[in-house]
């Protein structure tokens, strides 16, 4: 089966990666489930509504919630242990940020091949690295504060549309503030309508903002080792081909068509580094 999550398990949100503990993610879950009204509990409407100036008041919420949140935990390590999980999919619909939880559960067999079809790399998943926005949540009240402003966000409308400009100053404000989730969650825009495992997208999906530099980083090592190597990367299917090739040699093995998609980014990342 490969590694065993029982302490943690990626979780992938907004087509990005982030190591959760599963029962914080279990109550992430909860939480969301009981705002679609899946799961009930006494007084959830007030539990779920109330204006809270402190993470810490939203205890009530917690506590009410223990027994559905240990029935997911539950199911989750059932499903880890028969080898069916590796990973769970949360995604916002673009226009209400609506957060989706169906098909949340991602099998073993599934995982790479989900990667591939939404441009996701393995290296974009973070483990209990704290210095990386989103790596994980550090208390359950977290927990809690983030899951309820994710409810909240479902009432707005995002009739607009970011120009240039603005993402490139949430990108740097992003970078120089990884204080909390939070600013990723209530300020990032970049919300895609998908489509899930297998199916194509019907729009262009966006990489979450912490992934940007990491993936224009590679990009551009990639686009000087090719040249050392005298590689040209602007003949794409050629270059693919040498690639693959040489991925092989060292006992590993990435199709020329993925590393034709990478190659074909190289030239934004390069643009986007020498502005």
């Amino acid at each position: 089966m490969g590694k065993k999550y029982y302490d943690s398990l990626e979780v992938i949100e907004n087509y990005g990666l982030l190591s959760l503990p599963i029962n914080e993610f279990s109550m992430l879950l909860a939480i969301d489930l009981l705002s679609q009204r899946v799961i009930e509990i006494p007084n959830a409407e007030k539990l779920l509504e109330l204006e809270y100036e402190e993470k810490d008041h939203y205890k009530p919420l917690i506590d009410a919630l223990q027994t559905k949140i240990k029935d997911i935990e539950i199911k989750i390590t059932n499903s880890i242990e028969k080898g069916e999980i590796k990973a769970l999919f949360i995604s916002r619909n673009f226009h209400t940020e609506q957060i989706d939880t169906t098909n949340t559960l991602i099998k073993f067999d599934e995982f790479d091949k989900f990667l591939e079809i939404y441009g996701l790399d393995q290296y974009i998943i973070w483990h209990e690295d704290e210095s990386q926005l989103g790596a994980r949540f550090e208390r359950e009240t977290d927990i809690a504060y983030e899951a309820v402003e994710l409810i909240r966000l479902k009432k707005r409308y995002i009739d607009t549309v970011i120009d240039q400009a603005e993402i490139e100053k949430l990108r740097q404000k992003v970078i120089d503030e990884p204080d909390t989730i939070t600013k990723l969650i209530q300020e990032n825009l970049y919300f895609n309508s998908q489509k899930y495992l297998g199916e194509e997208k019907s729009v262009e999906s966006s990489k979450p903002l912490i992934a940007i530099r990491e993936r224009e980083t590679l990009l551009i090592i990639i686009s000087a080792l090719a040249k050392e190597a005298g590689i040209d990367i602007n003949k794409i299917s050629k270059a693919g081909v040498v690639i693959e090739s040489l991925t092989q040699q060292l006992g590993s093995t990435v199709s020329a068509t993925t590393i034709e998609r990478h190659l074909k980014q190289i030239p934004q990342a390069l643009e986007n580094r020498t502005k």
